[in-house]
């Protein structure tokens, strides 16, 4: 893995579907929306909350901060943060 102290913004799916619903239904044609939960959360956090879930497994994480080759992708590829 890579930096364990990045941040990043996960929402359930079914907020998302009930997002895209509404905009569906409402006058919104050529305006631009950012469907989020609006709340950082780190992946060490993730991580974190996991491992507490397997505490019958060991789980090892391993962490690579060498910048990507070729094969990664671009952030702004991804979301542009």
């Amino acid at each position: 893995m890579g930096n364990l102290d990045v941040a990043r913004d996960f929402s359930d799916v079914r907020d998302v579907v009930g997002a895209y619903a509404a905009l569906l239904d409402g006058p919104v044609q050529g305006k631009l929306f950012n469907i989020c939960s609006g709340k950082a959360v780190a992946l060490r956090d993730v991580i974190a909350a996991m491992q507490a879930l397997t505490v019958s497994m060991a789980v090892e994480i391993r962490v690579n901060l060498a910048p990507r080759g070729s094969e990664g992708v671009a952030p702004s590829a991804i979301g542009g943060y």
